[in-house]
């Protein structure tokens, strides 16, 4: 009987050898998994870091969009006040024209009067001389 405890106790210090062999290898393999999560972790942190950077990048280009997109309405708006004044321009110019042709109209019709006032005072002058003859 005490040989078959003992051939029991080397089969179980030998399951016990097995046992303690695949633990050695679960650990093994368990600190190889270790690495991996604290490399996953540092990759995360790395990505993490370059997202706030992509954040901050976008935050200035949307600051810089905003601040051009105000500028081209300011210069929308100039050119909208600046196209109103020449219009205006254009239409007054117009008047002007207008006014031109009207006083040259005025200025042609009133030397025409002045001929036909010097043309009757021509003739007056004529009446005048025949009647001083007469008398």
């Amino acid at each position: 009987m005490d040989e078959k405890i003992l051939e029991l106790l080397q089969e179980m210090q030998g399951s016990i050898k097995g046992i303690q062999g695949e633990i050695k290898g679960i650990n093994t393999r368990l600190d190889g998994m270790e690495n991996d999560i604290k490399d996953l972790k540092t990759g995360q942190v790395e990505t993490n870091n370059r997202f706030d950077s992509i954040d901050k990048h976008f935050d200035i280009v949307e600051s810089q969009l905003n601040e051009n997109t105000q500028i081209l309405k300011a210069l929308e708006h100039k050119a909208n006040v600046s196209k109103a004044e020449h219009d205006k321009m254009s239409f007054d110019i117009l008047h002007i024209q207008g006014d031109m042709t009207e006083t040259k109209e005025n200025i042609q019709e009133v030397t025409n009067k002045l001929n036909t006032l010097e043309t009757v005072t021509i003739d007056n002058w004529k009446d005048i001389t025949k009647l001083k003859r007469i008398k």
